[in-house]
């Protein structure tokens, strides 16, 4: 019933320290959207954040959170990315849970566990750049399967065959984007410099 297509943001690392770093860093910060249209209105999507890295020819670099974020409004910048060649970045998580209404008036209740979420792949972090992971909250449910199979309640808990394979699909989902204006979303002008998913 679930199209398992969920990209998530969020990080708590920093860059390389090799000496040559100069200027202001960059900042990343963490945003849920949907698109125009989507047949899914969340009231709730939240992620236990333990830790994360970020990926360097150096090696890997990271911090601990320890904290609940709320992928419905903007983080804020509350890492800082040293300027310079990225290898992927990684979030350290204990649970996701996600509550809302499709648009015929099924509720939905995501509740697992996936250990990471990621991004890999080759990206730059520019001189007092802004990130954002970016979770598209209307590639989560497939609405069309949930009303063919008349459905009234979709429930997927962590301990289900469901929630341990959207658990799975959810690491390496993520999409990076440079948020242009600096709004904490991603909009018209911002771009899409990595996503683990063919293009």
């Amino acid at each position: 019933m679930l199209m398992m297509l969920i990209a998530y943001s969020g990080l708590a690392c920093t860059g390389p320290r090799d000496g040559t770093a100069v200027g202001n860093p960059g900042n990343a910060g963490l945003i849920g959207q949907s698109e125009d249209g989507s047949r899914v209105h969340w009231d709730r999507a939240t992620v236990r954040a333990k830790a994360a890295a970020a990926e360097t020819e150096e090696g890997v670099l990271g911090g601990f959170l320890g904290e609940d974020l709320n992928l419905l409004r903007p983080s804020g910048a509350f890492i800082e990315l040293q300027r310079g060649r990225y290898e992927g970045v990684f979030l350290y998580i204990d649970a996701l849970e996600m509550r809302g209404e499709t648009d015929s008036g099924v509720p939905v209740i995501l509740e697992v566990e996936p250990s990471r979420l990621c991004v890999e792949g080759d990206f730059r972090v520019l001189e007092d750049d802004a990130l954002l992971l970016l979770m598209p909250l209307d590639r989560i449910v497939d609405v069309d399967a949930v009303d063919e199979a008349g459905l009234e309640r979709v429930y997927v808990g962590p301990d289900s065959s469901e929630g341990i394979q959207l658990a799975m699909d959810l690491e390496t989902l993520p999409e990076l984007w440079r948020d242009m204006d600096r709004d904490g979303y991603v909009g018209p002008g911002d771009r899409l410099i990595q996503t683990n998913r063919a293009r």
